[in-house]
């Protein structure tokens, strides 16, 4: 909640709770579901309306109860966080998105290599990849975004979903 503006009052608090542990406390889903929460909010949203707002999306996905032992569920409900993120991003930069589950796992990803891959897909220069990277981090989609070191880490599950959204990584390879 430290992107919050104010402090949550108490029933604000609560729903946030309620949430935290609907969601298996899970730290990677409690960050996309955060970021979902702060861009509703700071799109006008009322907090309590921004929890209601995701609450009813997991619901309608079908993820009415969370085991944090299921890893399957749990990996369900990733992909429903995921899914919401992604309906923030344009087109255009959810396929770019997509296009970075070809690096492998637990790497560091440099912006130069995704530059020259984005080049080759959608043209992209420099600064249109820096455009694109920092709007996706906004959404906390990567595990570490390091504009010093400039490189990436990308989630294995969250690497693993955009993979299974990518048409055919083959040709980007």
């Amino acid at each position: 909640i430290g992107w919050l503006e104010d402090d949550p009052s108490t029933d604000e608090r609560a729903l946030l709770e309620d949430l935290a542990r609907r969601l298996g406390e899970w730290a990677l889903l409690l960050e996309l579901v955060g970021a979902e929460l702060r861009s509703l909010t700071n799109d006008g949203r009322s907090l309590s309306d921004a929890v209601d707002h995701v609450v009813k999306r997991l619901d309608r996905k079908g993820v009415t109860y969370l085991d944090r032992d299921d890893e399957q569920q749990r990996n369900l409900s990733i992909q429903v966080s995921i899914d919401a993120s992604l309906n923030r991003l344009s087109e255009d930069y959810a396929q770019r998105l997509y296009e970075l589950a070809i690096f492998p796992e637990d790497t560091a990803v440099p912006f130069k290599t995704i530059e020259q891959l984005w080049s080759g897909t959608a043209d992209y220069d420099d600064f249109d990849t820096e455009d694109a990277l920092e709007a996706m981090n906004r959404l906390s989609f990567f595990t570490r975004y390091d504009t010093r070191s400039k490189t990436l880490h990308i989630h294995d599950i969250v690497r693993q979903v955009l993979g299974e959204k990518l048409a055919d990584g083959i040709p980007i390879h």
